[in-house]
């Protein structure tokens, strides 16, 4: 568990940080994204006690998850830098709440519509404990990064502090 909430912490942070609430850019390493999937992966392989046989099945199909998650998780990125901007200016109207509510619905959705086809496909590899174990740990993490999304965004009509990060 506390490799899962430091993969989720860092990846928080960027996210946030992107998102500019921060106040400066976080300089990243080189490889630092390299080393935060090898960090989930080796926290995905640590809990799921797979088979040989069923890890050569599995990972192709976890990397093509994570990929496929990528679309989602940059639409997401790109609504927070969008709610960033007009909440620094105090600019945000109700159409475009409208508009950022909507679209994270549709990130959800599509969250759930990727993990309903992924674990049709995991069912025909491995056990059925095992895809929902899979399922479970991937919905911990995303439910840890949620978390503290909700402790570091502040909600729409908040003031923003002057110079400092939203209050957590």
């Amino acid at each position: 568990m506390k490799r899962l909430l430091r993969v989720a912490t860092i990846s928080l942070a960027v996210l946030c940080t992107g998102a500019a609430f921060a106040q400066a850019q976080l300089d990243l390493p080189p490889g630092y994204w390299e080393k935060l999937r090898a960090e989930k992966e080796a926290w995905i392989k640590e809990n799921m006690g797979l088979t040989p046989e069923e890890e050569k099945q599995f990972w192709p199909l976890y990397h093509e998850y994570q990929k496929d998650l990528g679309p989602l998780n940059h639409r997401l990125l790109d609504a927070l830098q969008m709610y960033a901007r007009h909440y620094r200016k105090e600019s945000l109207t109700d159409a475009l709440a409208e508009k950022l509510l909507a679209e994270r619905l549709s990130i959800d959705a599509g969250q759930v519509r990727l993990q309903k086809a992924y674990a049709k496909r995991l069912s025909k590899i491995l056990p059925g404990r095992k895809v929902a174990r899979y399922l479970q740990l991937e919905y911990r993490m995303q439910i840890v990064i949620r978390y503290e999304l909700a402790q570091a965004v502040p909600l729409v009509g908040d003031v923003p502090p002057t110079g400092a990060m939203p209050p957590r």
